[in-house]
């Protein structure tokens, strides 16, 4: 089914048009109902952009902290030491994030290094009533307690997500939970810190019971954030060629890699580092977030929809956005410039996409628009310059 759209280019309220060449364009747009461009989906679309990596806003996603004790000993963080311990560790997973190391595997390697632009907030202000943190004793020992082996294995079980999650259409929900106090004191080598993600709700067990910083359980908890966005395993196969297959060793020469073998670095394998995310792995996370619909989308921060004092993108030569987008700052399309527009592109509050004399905008199935609702200025065309509707 196809669906006209009308789309009212400029907003006369708060912008005047002068006796300048500067023009609103109007634009009626033939798009599909479920957007059915291939190219949306297609993970290559999501790709680090190089030349204008203004155009990949940072994207924020929001969460909030369950502490959960069970009705037997003592065996977890109360608020406030939870409240510190978990706020330190988020600050460390976007420091970390920030960094993104080179991938060790394959040897030799020359992928590229791009920061994810993804990063963790605890709370979310636009949603009111809800806290950031909290503590809950729970006596059923079925839901209280964390456990991903054995027979009582109950890591899967989403019994304590209908009991206690908040608004999980709209936060990541995070569960710290404690192994079994019994288990974990007969047998206190065979159970570590661990995690599960099970759509917007995750969790992590054994971090109060094993002790150590709070840094040391950032990338455990990136890790899981990464199967929330869609990624897999990195030893196996992902889908994704920059991620090659290996034995997924924990160290250099540890374990399957004693012979002397190079272990890897990605943070979806199980290693003593996870700091290495490739330009695949990003794709996937910003295409798990920028397509509309996505579950995944609705966790975001949604920062990007306001007014924006931002410098304006500048499109000097030929580009192509085929994917989903949400920016930050309007678009300028000067002289010899074109610019290609394929999917959803989201602009900010009185945003704008402005092509000047010998400037070219393509539109390709294109709807623009504020993911939020707010008025947009649109297109404003002057005199001289080309919009093409394919």
């Amino acid at each position: 089914m196809y669906l006209k759209v009308l789309i009212i280019i400029l907003f006369f309220t708060s912008c005047k048009v002068t006796k300048s060449t500067l023009l609103p364009y109007e634009l009626e747009l033939t798009t599909r109902s479920n957007s059915n461009n291939s190219k949306c989906s297609d993970l290559l679309s999501y790709h680090p952009d190089t030349l204008h990596p203004e155009s990949d806003i940072t994207y924020t996603i929001s969460m909030i902290f369950h502490i959960i004790e069970g009705p037997l000993a003592k065996s977890n963080f109360n608020l406030l030491e939870g409240t510190t311990y978990f706020s330190n560790m988020i600050n460390n997973c976007n420091y970390r994030l920030s960094l993104n190391e080179h991938m060790k595997l394959p040897i030799g390697n020359k992928t590229s290094v791009f920061d994810s632009k993804i990063r963790f907030e605890i709370g979310n202000k636009n949603l009111t009533g809800i806290l950031p943190f909290y503590h809950h004793t729970v006596k059923d020992t079925a839901q209280a307690y964390f456990l991903n082996k054995g027979l009582a294995q109950n890591n899967y079980n989403t019994d304590i997500f209908t009991n206690y999650s908040i608004r999980d259409d709209s936060l990541l929900n995070v569960y710290i939970m404690s192994f079994p106090p019994k288990l974990i004191k007969n047998n206190p080598k065979e159970y570590h810190g661990s995690g599960i993600a099970l759509g917007s709700n995750i969790k992590m067990g054994g971090m109060y019971q094993k002790g150590g910083p709070d840094w040391g359980y950032a990338t455990m908890f990136t890790h899981e954030v990464g199967h929330v966005l869609n990624l897999g395993h990195a030893w196996v196969q992902d889908g994704c060629d920059d991620t090659p297959i290996h034995p997924n060793c924990f160290g250099d020469g540890v374990g399957p890699c004693s012979d002397g073998s190079i272990a890897s670095n990605n943070l979806m394998d199980y290693n003593n580092n996870q700091m290495a995310i490739t330009p695949c792995q990003i794709s996937k996370m910003r295409n798990a977030l920028a397509k509309k619909g996505n579950f995944q989308r609705k966790l975001l921060k949604y920062d990007f929809c306001e007014t924006s004092t931002r410098p304006d993108i500048e499109i000097t030569k030929k580009v192509i956005w085929s994917g989903e987008k949400d920016l930050d700052r309007s678009i300028l399309i000067k002289k010899g410039g074109s610019l290609q527009i394929c999917c959803r592109l989201s602009l900010p509050q009185n945003g704008y996409i402005k092509v000047e004399k010998g400037g070219e905008l393509r539109l390709e199935s294109a709807s623009i628009e504020n993911a939020c609702g707010y008025l947009i200025k649109g297109i404003l065309k002057e005199k001289g310059a080309k919009i093409i509707e394919l």
